[in-house]
């Protein structure tokens, strides 16, 4: 066979094809980068870069014959504790008005997981947030929700038993 021909029967048969060997080069530059551009990037709170760069690295390391280790992240309060979700709402929020004049707004978000799962979320909104949810949130809207992990937890009262849930505590949608 020609050497064109055998070149993309190889790259066929190890399962590397030219559009993602070119996201794997943009990878591998991205990681070249220095280590300051990676820490600028973090503590900007550019998590979008942070995370195209994650699934590049990821993505690369089924191609990779050797693993490489992990990048060096600078802790920062903001992202330590970060939940973007992308979903759809199960049903319009529940807005409840306290008599302290806050306002809350309960909702569930279905994001699609592999196969054909779906992952619940219910998530919790104080004050403008929850507010804006009740004016343009409703059943079946496309939403992305950004908070972080919060953990309720209470005694059941038939039980007696300690009981906990974890929730996302939406600061933007």
């Amino acid at each position: 066979p020609s050497t064109a021909r055998a070149k993309h029967q190889h790259q066929t048969i190890s399962g590397r094809n030219p559009a993602m060997m070119l996201l794997l080069k943009a990878w591998r530059e991205s990681t070249a980068r220095s280590k300051s551009l990676h820490t600028q990037n973090i503590n900007c709170g550019h998590s979008r870069h942070l995370a195209v760069r994650r699934n590049l690295r990821s993505f690369a390391m089924d191609f990779d014959e050797e693993p490489s280790a992990p990048m060096e992240v600078d802790w920062s309060s903001e992202l330590a504790n970060s939940v973007n979700l992308i979903g759809n709402l199960g049903a319009d929020p529940q807005i409840s008005y306290l008599p302290s004049g806050r306002v809350v707004a309960k909702m569930s978000v279905a994001v699609a997981a592999y196969g054909n799962k779906t992952n619940w979320f219910e998530c919790e909104m104080w004050n403008n947030v929850a507010k804006s949810a009740q004016i343009y949130l409703n059943r079946g809207s496309k939403v992305h929700v950004t908070g972080r992990l919060e953990k309720d937890v209470w005694t059941d009262k038939l039980t007696g038993t300690s009981r906990s849930k974890i929730k996302v505590l939406v600061t933007s949608f």
